[in-house]
């Protein structure tokens, strides 16, 4: 098992307004299935309807022993 927590943090820029799009990420294992995914809309599903232009980030905090060992990708 992985013993340590971990996070993940994502910035980036909205360079006009937007609607219905997210920012989604996932860790894939091995065998490339999706062990965890998730998108910014979770937490804040107004973004999802819309979206001003500026700056955003994104963080998910992973507690210890979420992943068994092995290899895993982060796909964005």
């Amino acid at each position: 098992m992985w013993e340590e927590p971990f996070s993940e943090e994502i910035d980036y820029d909205v360079v006009g307004e937007a609607a219905n799009c997210v920012v989604w990420t996932a860790i894939r294992d091995a065998r490339n299935q999706e062990v965890i995914c998730t998108w910014d809309v979770d937490t804040k599903p107004e973004l999802r309807a819309h979206r001003d232009a500026g700056h955003y980030n994104a963080s998910i905090k992973f507690p210890a022993s979420t992943l068994n060992v092995g290899y895993y990708t982060l796909v964005i």
